[in-house]
């Protein structure tokens, strides 16, 4: 089985462009064999908690028929990050396509404080079945909390998705905290995260993959567009730049 998390320049563009962008991604992860695909958060729309109500997602919209037909073409599971909507305030969430299946969400459990203002917070766990094996995702900040992937660990979780959108200055901490993450709960943990300009910070890249031991395996630069593959069978990954 093969996992890949894409790491993409995500900014405040038409919903059509940016669905557009992302299937260039899923293709190319397609012709490597890969089984799913996961992006940063709020990949489709880009990182901009103000912005974000007018931005949000509706259910059934026809934009996302061309994720969906994706999916169905290259038998991939895909997960997007995207703003979606509830009648309060938004949701931070993934949407999760898979290949002839109904659409999956999984929205953001724990939200840092600066978030509050924008967002009202999920109220389920996710996690999904491929190959075999239990993934469950996270979305940037409660990625790094113990309770959210304590809970994965409990539940039989074997690969940790952390979808984040972290700015440069922060990603030195992070990787650490991934690294300590992934051995204390003996988790492989894959982190895509974004380029770009979001909100107030300039998003810093260097998406990583941590072995259920702590130990890095793969990443790729804080500067260009790209995909980590993991072999979860070898357990090697591949770093590719679009």
């Amino acid at each position: 089985m093969k996992i890949a998390i894409a790491q993409i320049k995500s900014t405040q563009i038409k919903l059509a462009r940016s669905i557009k962008r992302h299937i260039e991604f899923i293709k190319w992860a397609a012709s490597k064999n890969v089984n799913a695909i996961f992006f940063p958060e709020l990949s489709l729309t880009g990182y901009e908690p103000a912005m974000a109500k007018k931005h949000q997602i509706m259910d059934g919209e026809p934009l996302l028929t061309d994720l969906e037909y994706t999916a169905d073409k290259f038998n991939i599971i895909i997960g997007v990050g995207a703003p979606t909507y509830t009648p309060n305030k938004p949701q931070i969430s993934m949407l999760i396509f898979k290949p002839r299946l109904k659409l999956d969400k999984y929205s953001k459990i724990f939200l840092h404080e600066d978030e509050l203002p924008f967002f009202v917070s999920g109220d389920n766990y996710y996690s999904i079945n491929i190959a075999d094996a239990q993934l469950g995702i996270g979305i940037c900040y409660e990625s790094l909390q113990d309770e959210h992937v304590k809970y994965h660990k409990e539940v039989g979780t074997k690969i940790y998705i952390a979808s984040v959108a972290k700015a440069k200055k922060d990603m030195q901490k992070a990787k650490i905290r991934y690294a300590q993450l992934a051995s204390k709960y003996a988790m492989n943990i894959l982190m895509c995260n974004c380029l770009g300009y979001h909100d107030n910070f300039e998003a810093g890249g260097e998406s990583g993959i941590w072995n259920h031991e702590g130990h890095h395996l793969a990443s790729l630069n804080d500067k260009d567009e790209g995909i980590l593959i993991y072999d979860v069978d070898e357990q090697v990954a591949q770093a590719i730049y679009l």
